[in-house]
């Protein structure tokens, strides 16, 4: 356990996107690879995405048109996904109140069982309603989306950890590389003589 889990949180505040209406959201979901949707009980659906605008990547929102919504019509829950590919560490992600706990299960060893271990923790000023962690920048690095009572918050890797990381995983592969040992093909060194 982390004696203090708050402050060991890898992620930074990105954005912030207040939704149009002041109605309660009740569903967030992906949508195709670099989309949020956020659906309110008022039947509302907000689109949330990155847009590159004068050679900057900034956070779009805008509501989107669906048809067969009936205007009275309260939307309870949104859902989309992709299946995502077998082996995959397990995280799980708890909201309480205004709280993120985040844990990740360790596996067990020869005396102890495996176990959730909180990893870092996190407080909102609202109520927490969903998270998901998906690509929304493209940039091959995961962003955590949470959806408040008061809107979507985008937290998003810390550079330096993921620059660290990089550079840890790639003098791990180059030392792996260099205790293999080399194989030379075999060379046949007899030469035919020729005849003159």
């Amino acid at each position: 356990m982390l004696s203090n889990p708050e402050a060991s949180c890898p992620f930074v505040e990105d954005s912030f996107s207040r939704f149009p209406s002041q109605s309660n959201i009740y569903g967030l979901c992906q949508a195709g690879e670099n989309e949020l949707l956020a659906a309110t009980l008022k039947g509302k659906v907000v689109c949330f995405r990155y847009q590159d605008l004068q050679q900057k990547i900034r956070p779009v929102a805008k509501e989107l048109q669906f048809t067969y919504i009936p205007v009275d019509a309260e939307i309870v829950s949104i859902d989309a996904f992709n299946k995502s590919p077998p082996n995959r560490g397990l995280v799980v992600g708890i909201t309480f109140i205004k709280d993120l706990l985040c844990y990740k299960f360790q596996q067990p060893s020869c005396s102890i069982e495996g176990k959730f271990q909180l990893m870092w923790r996190r407080s909102f000023k609202s109520s927490l309603l969903s998270i998901i962690y998906l690509d929304l920048t493209g940039d091959g690095l995961k962003e955590l989306a949470i959806l408040t009572i008061k809107g979507l918050h985008v937290l998003q890797h810390s550079l330096s950890s993921t620059a660290d990381l990089v550079l840890q995983r790639l003098a791990s592969r180059v030392a792996k590389i260099s205790a293999t040992p080399k194989i030379h093909p075999n060379i046949n060194h007899d030469t035919e003589q020729t005849e003159q």
